[in-house]
């Protein structure tokens, strides 16, 4: 937001200031939005927790990126593509 905020140099006119008004509130809704979503997924992963640990202990991987490995693993079981595996 601080870049915005450099890149407008000098003063806004009524119009600019609206939009960059409705783009802050949009950020910020997204933002929301965003730990949300990541509330839920932590949530819903919570009974993955033995097998996230173990994905975890590989350098490099992080909580959400192991509870994307679980996931695609559950997905593929669920879809008959065990195969894949």
């Amino acid at each position: 937001m601080n870049r915005l905020f450099a890149a407008v140099d000098g003063e806004m006119c009524a119009q600019q200031a609206e939009k960059l008004r409705i783009i802050r509130s949009h950020m910020e809704s997204l933002e929301l939005c965003k730990l949300n979503l990541g509330s839920l997924i932590l949530s819903t992963a919570e009974k993955y927790l033995p097998q996230l640990d173990l994905v975890m202990t590989v350098p490099g991987i992080q909580s959400f990126a192991a509870i994307g490995i679980i996931s695609e693993n559950c997905w593929m079981q669920v879809n008959g593509c065990t195969q894949c595996l």
